[in-house]
């Protein structure tokens, strides 16, 4: 955990967020999701390996009161909190490796674009879906965005897997049900293409 830690704060510290690859001026898929999910301004949503990403932005836009962003790296977190000024106090910062954290309370959604791509054995996938199912309302539900298998095979030097829509459904079955499957043609800043699957999920 201290040198995955340290490998994504020296990522933090060394780019600006966006110049990151993975940056998205407007999370489209992301909000067409939240759209569907058809929630309350007050209902509790995380964001899982938030880092410095403009969907708090968005989701504060939007008037949600109840936010929470979770990152392995603090120096993320420095960026985001710069960025967003006084807006910053709305949202609930938690420095941690979602692997072994406990959460403390239950959210109705549960965002993830690009953490769980990077799990690429069974055993921190399992890891993951322990935390997912404690922190998530029965009914909430879960947004997750990886690499397809048209995406490349490593990200900011580290391993992935990809995923297409059948074998993502068949890694949280039987706790969650598929709602939706999108792909996504993501341009970097650089302008390669990076391609994405997302998947829409509800908590059975």
């Amino acid at each position: 955990m201290d040198n995955l830690k340290a490998h994504w704060d020296t990522v933090w510290q060394t780019k600006a967020h966006d110049a990151t690859s993975w940056y998205q001026e407007v999370p489209v898929v992301s909000l067409q999701f939240l759209a569907k999910a058809h929630l309350k301004n007050t209902a509790p949503l995380i964001d899982i390996g938030s880092g410095a990403s403009s969907l708090l932005d968005a989701w504060l836009s939007l008037e949600f009161r109840d936010l929470t962003a979770l990152d392995i790296a603090a120096s993320a977190f420095m960026q985001s909190k710069q960025r967003l000024g006084v807006a910053a106090a709305r949202v609930i910062f938690v420095e941690a490796n979602v692997l072994n954290w406990q959460p403390e309370r239950r959210y109705q959604l549960w965002h993830d674009r690009a953490v769980f791509h990077f799990l690429t054995d069974a055993d921190t996938r399992k890891q993951y879906i322990n935390t997912l199912t404690a922190a998530l309302e029965p009914g909430g539900f879960f947004i997750c965005g990886g690499f397809s298998t048209l995406g490349p095979q490593q990200c900011s030097g580290l391993a992935v897997q990809r995923y297409d829509a059948d074998t993502m459904a068949q890694v949280f079955d039987p706790w969650f049900e598929v709602l939706a499957s999108e792909t996504e043609t993501h341009i970097t800043p650089a302008g390669s293409e990076q391609h994405f699957l997302w998947s829409f999920f509800r908590r059975r």
